[in-house]
C-alpha cells in the first residue's frame, strides 16, 4: 500500500518568553545572532552605514517590501549592547536582533496508512468543488524537494536565502512535508494526497538544514513570495519573540491581498507565537485525531482556525500507528544520504498548510484572502467552548462547506453595487433596485415591476403635463383652453368640439418691441371685458395681460427673445396675431 515507512525526526526548541514592544537588551536571549541587527525607518530602508552613538554598522542588506535593512554588529560588540541605543535615536522606529526562526514539527512511528487528517477537512467532497487549480502557494520554510516516491503536482521554481541562489531545494525534509499536505500528487495511483494537489507550490527556503533560520530571510522570502505571484503563503515557522519588520512583511502581504497562513507554535502556551501572532496572519491551532486540542499546540487571542496537527503517541483507532500527518519526505542518514518514505509528522508545522491549502481551494473559485477567512471561519466546526475560543479559534476548518457557501453568493455581474439576487438586470448597471425609470421604454429601471412611476413631462411647454394635457405636442391644446369652433379639435381637453361659442374679438392696439433689450410690450382690447387674456411668443405662452379700466386696455411688459410671432388669446376665443413685431 506504502513504501516502507521511515522515520524522522525533527528536534524542536521553542524560547520561553515573547514581546509585544520593541525589543530591550534585557528580554534578549540566545535565540538570534550575536552580529546582525536589523532596524525599520519611517521613510526608507535607512543609510548604508548606521551611526549609533560612536558605533558604525554596515548594510548587509535591505529587506524586501518593507522600510528596514540588516546590518552588521562589530565582532567587538554584541547585539546586547546595541539594541536599546539604537532604539533610542529619533530616526530609528525599531530596532531588533535577528532572531532565530525554527520549523514546528516532531516526528516519531514512521508507518502509517491512512491520511485521517484529509477526512476531517472534508477533502473528498471539496474536491468535488475545487482541487486548487491557478492558485500559487509559496511554502517559506526548508525548501522543497520534489520527492521520488509521489512528487508534488506542480513545482516551480522558487528562491534560497539561505544560500542565495534559485535553488530552493530542501535540506531538512521540514517543507517537502509541509507542501505534500498542499499539492501532493494525487489521483495518480502512488502514495498519498494533497488538500489542494493542483495549486501550484513556489519553494522559498529560509531555514537551513536544522530546521533554523533568520528573521530577515523570512522577511525577504514574504516579500519574494508576495512579489512572485503568491495567493497563499505557508508559514509552518516561528518562536516567541516579536519582529517589528516580520509584522511589517506580514502586514505588507495581507495588504497585497494574500492569505498569510501561519502556525501557533508547539509550545502549549497562552499565545500564539510569531509569526501567526501578527496583524493581517491567520493563526493555526492543531488538534488531534478525535477532534480534541493537539497537547502542544499554542492558544489565545491570535488562534483563528484549527487543523489537523496529529498526536504521534496516541493510536486513536487501533491501526498500530500513532497518529500523525503523512506524507513523502526523507530522513538524512548517518552518511548524510537522503532516504526517501512516507513520514508521520505532527505540530502546528502540519496543521498549517491544511488552512493554505483550503484558502488555495477557494481562491482557486475566485474568492479574495478575506473571503476566503470569512468563509472558512463561518463554515468552520466548532469545537470546546461555543462560538469562538482561544483553543480552536473559529474552530476545524471544513473546506467543502465554504466552497458552498463561496458558490451561494451571488456576483454583481455589471458592478453596481447589487449581486445578480438583488438585482432585476445584472447584465446593465443602470437597471438595479432604486435606479430612476425612464419613461416610455418598456423596462423596470428601479425593479419595482413597473416602468409606470414616471416623472410627468410638459413636452409643449404650456404649463400643463403629458399626464394631464389631451395634447402635450401642441401648446394651444391643453385643459381651459378655448376650443375653435368647427376645426374639429378639442382644445380644452373635454372630449370634443361641441362646446363653442362665438368668440369674442381681439385687437392688439400697441405693439413695442426693442431688438437690443429684449424689451415686449404690448396693449390690446377685447369685445369681452370679463375675458382673461394671456402672451404667447412662438407659440410658448409667456403671460397674461393684465386690465387697465382707466384706459380699458390689456396691457403686459417682459423680456423675450426675438419673436416670430406674438399671439394674444382672450379666454373667451378671440385672438389676434402679430408677425415679426
Amino acid at each position: 500500500m506504502y513504501s516502507s515507512l521511515i522515520l524522522s525526526v525533527l528536534a524542536l526548541t521553542t524560547p520561553a518568553a515573547a514581546a509585544d514592544a520593541p525589543v530591550t537588551a534585557s528580554q534578549v536571549s540566545e535565540d538570534f545572532a550575536a552580529d546582525r541587527l536589523i532596524v525599520g525607518f519611517e521613510d526608507s530602508q535607512g543609510p548604508e552605514f548606521l551611526d549609533i552613538g560612536n558605533l558604525e554598522l554596515k548594510r548587509i542588506r535591505r529587506l524586501g517590501g518593507i522600510n528596514a535593512s540588516l546590518y552588521k554588529v562589530p565582532e567587538t560588540k554584541s547585539v546586547r549592547d546595541v539594541v536599546d541605543a539604537a532604539n533610542a535615536q529619533n530616526d530609528v522606529l525599531w530596532a531588533e536582533p535577528d532572531f532565530v526562526r525554527r520549523a514546528y514539527a516532531t516526528v516519531d512511528d514512521p508507518y502509517r496508512d491512512l491520511q485521517w487528517h484529509l477526512d476531517q477537512v472534508q477533502a473528498d467532497l471539496a474536491w468535488d468543488t475545487s482541487t486548487g487549480e491557478g492558485t500559487i502557494v509559496a511554502v517559506i520554510d526548508t525548501g522543497v524537494t520534489n520527492g521520488p516516491l509521489d512528487g508534488l503536482t506542480r513545482l516551480i521554481e522558487g528562491y534560497d536565502f539561505v544560500d542565495g541562489d534559485r535553488d530552493a531545494s530542501d535540506e531538512n525534509g521540514h517543507g517537502t512535508h509541509v507542501a505534500g499536505t498542499i499539492a501532493a500528487a494525487t489521483n495518480n495511483g502512488l502514495g498519498v494526497a494533497g488538500l489542494a494537489y493542483n495549486a501550484e507550490i513556489l519553494p522559498v527556503r529560509v531555514l537551513g538544514a536544522d530546521g533554523s533560520g533568520f528573521t530577515s530571510d523570512v522577511v525577504d522570502g514574504i516579500n519574494y513570495a508576495v512579489s512572485n505571484g503568491a495567493d497563499v503563503l505557508n508559514l509552518s515557522l516561528g518562536s516567541s519573540f516579536r519582529s517589528e519588520s516580520e509584522a511589517a512583511a506580514v502586514w505588507a502581504a495581507y495588504e497585497a491581498g494574500v492569505f498569510v497562513a501561519a502556525a501557533s507554535g508547539n509550545s502549549a502556551g497562552d499565545r500564539a507565537d510569531y509569526p501567526a501572532n501578527h496583524p493581517g496572519a491567520v493563526g493555526v491551532g492543531a488538534i488531534d485525531a478525535v477532534y480534541g486540542r493537539a497537547w502542544y499546540s499554542n492558544r489565545g487571542e491570535n488562534v483563528d482556525l484549527a487543523a489537523p496537527g496529529g498526536d504521534l503517541g496516541i493510536d486513536t483507532d487501533g491501526d498500530g500507528y500513532g497518529d500523525g500527518v503523512l506524507q513523502e519526505t526523507f530522513s538524512v542518514d548517518r552518511v548524510g544520504a537522503y532516504v526517501w518514505g512516507y513520514n508521520f509528522f505532527q505540530g502546528t508545522s502540519m496543521a498549517t498548510p491544511h488552512v493554505a491549502a483550503a484558502a488555495a481551494l477557494l481562491m482557486s473559485e475566485g474568492a479574495t484572502s478575506d473571503e476566503a477567512l470569512t468563509l472558512l471561519s463561518d463554515t468552520a466546526m466548532d469545537l470546546g467552548s461555543p462560538g469562538r475560543d482561544n483553543h480552536f479559534g473559529a474552530g476545524l476548518i471544513q473546506p467543502a462547506a465554504a466552497l458552498e457557501g463561496l458558490l451561494d453568493i451571488a456576483p454583481d455581474l455589471d458592478d453596481d453595487g447589487f449581486d445578480a439576487d438583488a438585482d432585476c438586470d445584472d447584465f446593465d448597471a443602470s437597471i438595479y433596485p432604486g435606479a430612476p425609470e425612464l419613461c416610455g421604454d418598456g423596462i423596470d429601471q428601479d425593479c419595482d415591476g413597473m416602468d409606470e412611476i414616471c416623472p410627468a413631462i410638459d413636452e409643449d411647454g404650456d404649463g400643463f403635463t403629458a399626464d394631464e394635457d389631451c395634447d402635450d405636442s401642441d401648446p394651444s391644446i391643453f385643459p381651459g383652453a378655448f376650443d375653435t369652433c368647427g376645426d374639429g379639435i378639442d382644445q380644452d381637453c373635454d372630449g370634443g368640439d361641441f362646446s363653442c361659442e362665438e368668440p369674442c374679438t381681439v385687437e392688439v392696439t400697441r405693439i413695442r418691441y426693442q431688438e437690443t433689450s429684449g424689451w415686449l410690450g404690448i396693449q390690446a382690447t377685447c369685445s369681452e371685458p370679463a375675458a382673461t387674456m394671456s402672451v404667447y411668443v412662438d407659440g410658448v405662452y409667456q403671460t397674461e395681460l393684465m386690465y387697465e379700466p382707466l384706459r380699458d386696455t390689456y396691457e403686459a411688459r417682459g423680456r423675450v427673445p426675438a419673436p416670430e410671432v406674438v399671439e394674444v388669446v382672450s379666454s373667451c376665443g378671440g385672438t389676434a396675431v402679430i408677425e415679426r413685431p
